[in-house]
């Protein structure tokens, strides 16, 4: 067991070692292309569904990023009440969401890069998903491994359209976390 141990302590050791070399240093006119997995639930962690999305970000200058977003998500809610796709009383359903998204990067941190903005786009299926635009602020970091490759975190919290400019539109939003690769082209 105690080799098992040692084991373990040289991996992790070296996960974080290993990388300390790298630089992330976006330039305007970079690209970047992402694959993330994500998992949402309800204000009140009253469903769940899980997805994935592929994105590509173009740095219009070293620090903002502008992207185009696909995810495809699939949607298991269990109970009586409907979460940001519509999807409720145990129905499952796949769902997609086309978005664009503006952040802002702050360099400067060596191999770490946070970073702050926010999405808009519009979410779509079949069965019991309602069409409608979704908005909201996003943030997260980005672990650069490599010189170009890196491990990106990023949370949401997204509103949807359909509730018309009421306030309960933005307190019905959901929390959508990603983890995900990816590198600078």
């Amino acid at each position: 067991m105690s080799r098992f141990r040692h084991a373990w302590a040289v991996a992790l050791v070296a996960l974080f070692l290993v990388p300390s070399f790298a630089m992330a240093q976006f330039k305007a006119g970079d690209f970047e292309l992402t694959l993330t997995g994500q998992g949402t639930n309800g204000p009140d962690f009253d469903g769940f569904s899980a997805g994935a999305t592929v994105g590509i970000g173009y740095f219009a200058t070293d620090a903002l990023e502008l992207a185009v977003r696909q995810n495809v998500s699939y949607n298991d809610i269990n109970g009586t009440s409907t979460n940001r796709f519509g999807v409720g009383g145990g129905r499952a359903t796949w769902s997609g969401t086309t978005a664009v998204a503006a952040d802002i990067n702050f360099p400067g941190m060596g191999k770490f890069v946070p970073f702050i903005g926010a999405n808009i786009g519009y979410t779509y299926g079949s069965g019991d998903v309602n069409d409608t635009f979704v908005a909201g602020p996003e943030g997260g970091i980005k672990w650069f491994l490599t010189d170009t490759a890196f491990v990106q975190l990023i949370a949401q919290y997204e509103f949807n359209f359909d509730k018309g400019s009421s306030s309960s539109a933005f307190s019905d939003g959901a929390f959508i976390y990603g983890l995900g690769i990816g590198t600078r082209l």
